[in-house]
């Protein structure tokens, strides 16, 4: 029962974290300011004019984040039960993605792996940070204690909470007392669905059916973290831009009186449009600032552009260096560099795609060896072929290429090097190690 209150807890505590990385990604963030004077006048005044670039770093590696295929290795029978059976039916193409997206804009995103309807077949769903968390051993950080799903049910005034929670031998589910909120076990009563399952449900293959993909242990980190600053930043910038572009169509006026007087002609009735500080005078795009018997006329310069367009190129910038992400990923303009510079200039973002490979592969490794064992066709590892980061298609790559060639490394090994598949390689070996046709 302990596992119970800390899985409502935990994942409840860690939705906040989860809900603001998300709203980064998708550019849902208000501007901050330092003055509430300022925060009154263009709160919300930019909603339509939002520049999200703190996607980008997501985008980047999720871009080139793609698996090209799964395989039992040396085993082709086995590979294509594992394409027929668990790959093609759940559609893990396209739930891969979704896996993907989703590790690295909350630094965390699970897979729930378990027997289909139907005997011999298996279910691969995947789940939100939001309502699903693994809880690992204290004292050994690698080993899975229990995994845990928490997530509402019911309208609003009649909402109850479901728990469910996988061990390795075993799975509990619970709900909410009506009327009740909390996380205390006092709360939760035993849930029996309308089949009357037993419960709790045996689970017979001794492991925990919840995988993990993070980008760091025990939890992982927004991929886009280190963009959160630079998009406030910008964000600022572009709404105090937006706000004084009206003054740059309709520049404010001002005429001067020569004898001094109390009337202010032309000043506004309506209370409403009396700033809240009682100044006289209105600023707003436009309007004429009414000082006494006119001596003279004029208007106020509006805002340089360059105020706001420059700092935000250093926060472009910066947010590039933040993120290991190419500079050319947030602005396009500029020559693309090829060649050896191309990838000099992807080499960060590239050890940085290669690394979520490794962490990501492991556990689709895992779940997939999972998947076998649930359609009965168990193996000893699953081999993960991922699409290639980089390849050489340029003359001064293939150059390099042919010098390897020359100094006797094998075929295989400088194609693979080179960014291309084994499965490519092998297509166009393939002729060349075809016997001839005999007389």
């Amino acid at each position: 029962m302990a596992d119970l209150s800390t899985a409502v807890a935990s994942v409840g505590e860690a939705s906040d974290s989860y809900d603001r990385a998300w709203n980064y990604y998708s550019g849902d963030i208000e501007e901050l300011f330092a003055s509430p004077v300022i925060q009154r006048i263009l709160a919300g005044s930019s909603s339509g004019y939002r520049v999200n670039l703190a996607r980008r770093p997501v985008d980047a590696v999720l871009d080139r984040l793609k698996i090209a295929s799964v395989l039992v290795p040396n085993n082709d029978p086995l590979t294509k039960v594992l394409n027929d059976l668990v790959w093609a039916p759940n559609r893990l193409g396209r739930v891969a993605k979704l896996v993907h997206r989703a590790a690295l804009v909350y630094g965390d995103a699970y897979l729930h792996v378990w027997p289909g309807v139907d005997e011999g077949t298996v279910r691969a769903i995947f789940n939100s940070p939001g309502t699903t968390r693994v809880f690992y051993d204290p004292e050994d950080p690698s080993k899975k204690s229990f995994a845990a799903k928490v997530w509402s049910v019911g309208d609003r005034d009649n909402q109850q909470t479901r728990v469910t929670l996988y061990y390795a031998d075993r799975i509990e589910r619970w709900i909410s007392k009506k009327g009740t909120k909390g996380d205390e076990e006092k709360h939760y009563v035993e849930f029996v669905d309308e089949d009357g399952d037993p419960w709790p449900i045996e689970n017979p293959y001794g492991e925990i059916p919840v995988f993990h993909f993070r980008t760091d242990e025990p939890y992982g980190r927004p991929e886009h973290a280190d963009a959160f600053g630079p998009q406030n930043a910008i964000n600022k910038l572009v709404a105090t831009q937006m706000a004084s572009a009206d003054y740059q169509g309709f520049p404010q006026r001002y005429r001067l009186r020569s004898v001094a007087t109390s009337d202010l002609v032309g000043y506004p009735d309506d209370d409403d449009d009396v700033p809240d500080e009682g100044s006289a005078l209105t600023a707003s795009p436009g309007t004429v600032w009414d000082l006494t018997n006119t001596d003279a006329v004029g208007q106020f310069d509006s805002a340089n552009p360059d105020s706001f367009l420059k700092p935000i190129e250093f926060y472009i910038r910066a947010m590039a260096a933040a993120t290991a992400t190419p500079l050319r990923f947030f602005d396009s303009e500029g020559q693309v560099p090829s060649g050896e510079a191309l990838r000099a200039d992807e080499a960060p973002l590239a050890e940085k795609i290669g690394d979520r490979q490794t962490w990501f592969g492991d556990e689709w490794v895992a779940a997939l060896m999972f998947g076998m064992k649930v359609v009965g066709s168990p193996v000893n590892t699953v081999d993960i072929r991922w699409r290639p980061v980089q390849t050489t298609d340029d003359l001064e790559g293939w150059k390099t290429v042919e010098k390897k060639l020359a100094l006797g490394v094998p075929f295989d090994q400088a194609m693979a090097e080179a960014g291309y598949l084994p499965e490519q390689v092998a297509g166009w070996t393939a002729p060349l190690q075809t016997p001839p046709l005999s007389a």
